[in-house]
């Protein structure tokens, strides 16, 4: 997160969209992580109506979870 918020810090945008910017790459990028993890786990485990479900929920939750909180805790602790 930390390159993440560098990386926007360094634009030349207020702090509210800075704030918004990082947390909508931040969800992104932990949701992306989360598929791409689950994708792997599906290749090696097989596939179902079950697994793609799983999918879902572990993505939406690592995306709110650790994407939203997460920076939203991290851009609190920087401000």
């Amino acid at each position: 997160m930390m390159r993440l918020w560098k990386y926007v810090d360094a634009k030349k945008l207020d702090n509210k969209s800075k704030a918004n910017i990082f947390l909508i790459m931040n969800i992104i990028l932990w949701s992306g992580i989360a598929f791409l993890l689950s994708f792997v786990a599906g290749v090696f485990c097989g596939y179902s109506a079950e697994w793609v479900e799983w999918t879902v929920i572990i993505t939406g939750y690592a995306g709110i979870g650790i994407g939203f909180f997460g920076g939203v805790i991290y851009y609190m602790r920087q401000a």
